[in-house]
């Protein structure tokens, strides 16, 4: 019994390292126009850079509260890595409020969503 646990909390840690060892990292350009890609989709703990192309200050700010990068001058770039729960996260410009966007957190493919729980079953019995 000592034996299966250690090889279940084995794959459990291998599994989470290999879902969190492959991190991408996303541009977005601040344009005058807009947030270019205004819609993009990303996978848990990757990150996305704002690079403000306009040549005024811009910014990035969640709706929920999850980011602000203050103000941005021109050629400045903020980083925010998305290590929050699976679902949409609209922001907007605060300085332009009608420009807005939504980074869309999705499960990494090829990462099978339910099997850290199915692990975490057979350790409990």
């Amino acid at each position: 019994m000592k034996l299966i646990m250690t090889l279940i909390s084995l794959g459990i840690s291998m599994m989470i390292s290999l879902a969190s060892s492959h991190a991408d990292l996303y541009q977005v350009a601040i344009e005058s126009s807009g947030f270019n890609p205004a819609d993009i989709s990303i996978s848990v703990d990757d990150s996305v850079q704002w690079t403000n192309y306009d040549s005024v200050q811009r910014n990035s700010t969640s709706d929920g509260g999850y980011w602000d990068s203050g103000p941005l001058d021109p050629g400045a770039f903020y980083i925010f890595t998305f290590n929050l729960d699976i679902g949409d996260y609209p922001y907007h410009c605060t300085f332009l409020t009608e420009q807005t966007g939504i980074i869309r957190v999705v499960v990494r493919q090829g990462v099978e969503p339910h099997s850290l729980g199915r692990i975490k079953a057979l350790m409990n019995h």
